[in-house]
């Protein structure tokens, strides 16, 4: 995940978005399809998902590959979406992205009382009251080993 830096790689992986076989998008919300659309605008392009649940994005004109390892859709509930992947160098990471009530509530101690997130806290109210939808973005790099155990747990 490390080739991949910030934001707008993130959205860039971290959907349900498909290709059509006219070569347009679609998507399961308007939002979703708008985040993909956006970043592919700013040289984080989503090109195809296989039916090997790998994603290959291009980046600033590089090609990327990453393997999904586990998908977990948005739903009322956890007010969120989750994926799991893998980069080309095997280092696997987990990406959600929601509302910030709930992404908040699943930081670290270390990060919930950290200036960066005053700082996200303050920025996301600032859009929210001038009437843009805003969502959370995390990500935690996770250990191979663990990530095994959790899989075959969860099998």
């Amino acid at each position: 995940m490390k080739e991949v830096v910030g934001t707008l790689g993130f959205i860039a992986l971290c959907h349900s978005v498909i290709v059509e076989p006219s070569g347009g998008l679609s998507a399961s919300s308007p939002d979703e399809l708008a985040l993909v659309e956006g970043v592919k605008e700013l040289g984080f392009k989503f090109v195809s998902r296989d039916k090997d649940d790998n994603i290959e994005i291009e980046v600033l004109g590089k090609k990327k590959i990453y393997k999904v390892l586990h998908f977990i859709e948005f739903n009322s509930d956890r007010k969120r979406m989750s994926v799991i992947i893998a980069d080309p160098n095997n280092e696997v990471t987990l990406l959600c992205k929601g509302a910030d009530s709930i992404i908040e509530s699943l930081l670290t101690k270390e990060a919930q009382t950290s200036e960066k997130l005053v700082e996200t806290k303050a920025a996301i109210e600032r859009w929210a009251a001038t009437g843009l939808r805003t969502l959370m973005l995390a990500s935690k790099t996770i250990d191979q080993s663990y990530y095994l155990d959790w899989d075959e747990r969860l099998e």
